[in-house]
């Protein structure tokens, strides 16, 4: 490494020098450019007290959402991938849920600080592996039932 060498992180933050700081929690990428050559190294931020949004490391592969006319709810599979590093306490996070419509499973589920219903996945998510959980939705009016899915993952509350 020398002064030629010009340092980027993404997918946020800046870097001063040979030191990069990220301005959230979560996965990053730090990229060296000295002449043309480049070279890179992936990172994982995390946050002391909370846990962090892996949404950009995992891959959410939502199934199509179906009655289940013995349980009167509405199911849906949920397949997350790891396209990282090794993840723990990973929860998938049901955001902007249509009104009128709750997840309900089993009592594996919690709200987030700002209201939003989880499920917690039962086991550590390794890289280049896939974990599938079922949601279970009431949804008395019947209507669509829309959601933006995250992905949080490490030590902390949600």
């Amino acid at each position: 490494m020398t002064s030629a060498t010009t340092f980027s992180i993404s997918p946020d933050g800046s870097c001063t020098g040979a030191t990069c700081t990220a301005t959230i929690a979560g996965p990053h990428t730090v990229t060296g450019n000295n002449g043309g050559k480049t070279t890179t190294a992936s990172l994982a931020v995390t946050s002391a007290d909370c846990q962090i949004d892996v949404s950009g490391q995992v891959t959410v592969k939502l199934g199509i959402i179906r009655f289940d006319k013995k349980s009167g709810l509405y199911t849906q599979s949920v397949t997350l991938t790891n396209v990282g590093v090794t993840l723990s306490q990973v929860v998938l996070v049901v955001r902007d849920l249509t009104a009128g419509v709750m997840l309900v499973n089993d009592g594996k589920t919690s709200c987030t600080s700002t209201g939003d219903p989880f499920i917690m996945v039962p086991n550590d998510l390794r890289q280049g592996k896939s974990a599938s959980i079922t949601l279970r939705f009431s949804n008395p009016s019947k209507g669509s039932i829309s959601y933006m899915p995250r992905v949080l993952a490490g030590t902390g509350a949600p």
